[in-house]
């Protein structure tokens, strides 16, 4: 970080998507210089555009992926769960941000680009989807118990993650137990 930025943080208490009580820190970087971002986890940061103003769209963000953000972007959670039968809902938490600006995403893993044309659909695992503008989902269910995917259908772009976090969580524990 340069020496002329200036840092405020806050910190807010709130449920968070999991249903469990969470201190959440936000920092304000103010000023002339340069702040520099890296993930807490193995895998890549994207920067991406938005002006909904000119482009007419906002971003969906998966909540555990969004990283930081200009002021000009506002977000939104949007608590939603897919009902896939009787006895099973997939919880599938996420953002909308709008406005004018630049957000930044943390992912686990390579991630593609998709840009899917009208009537264009791709069939996507839900820990795997990490951003997506102006597309429609449905739930999928692909075998087994456990409906984990979605189909999501143009026109639109996505980003996929090659990983899951959920994943390293898992490695994280088992190896601590080792």
């Amino acid at each position: 970080m340069s020496k002329g930025v200036k840092v405020d943080s806050a910190d807010k208490y709130s449920l968070a998507p999991e249903g469990r009580d969470t201190w959440t820190k936000y920092m304000t970087f103010s000023g002339p210089g340069t702040v520099t971002l890296g993930p807490d986890i193995l895998g890549d940061i994207i920067a991406l555009p938005i002006d909904s103003a000119t482009d007419r769209e906002q971003w969906s963000v998966r909540t555990s992926l969004i990283l930081a953000s200009t002021a000009g972007v506002n977000g939104n959670l949007v608590k939603k769960e897919f009902s896939l039968g009787m006895f099973h809902e997939q919880e599938f938490n996420h953002y909308t941000l709008s406005g004018k600006g630049i957000f930044w995403l943390r992912t686990y893993g390579v991630v593609d680009r998709v840009d899917l044309g009208a009537g264009e659909a791709q069939i996507v695992e839900t820990g795997h989807l990490a951003a997506w503008t102006n597309c429609s989902l449905s739930p999928v269910k692909l075998g087994g118990k456990k409906p984990s995917f979605v189909e999501v259908q143009g026109p639109g772009t996505i980003y996929v993650q090659a990983r899951k976090v959920e994943d390293w969580i898992d490695l994280a524990k088992w190896a601590s137990s080792h």
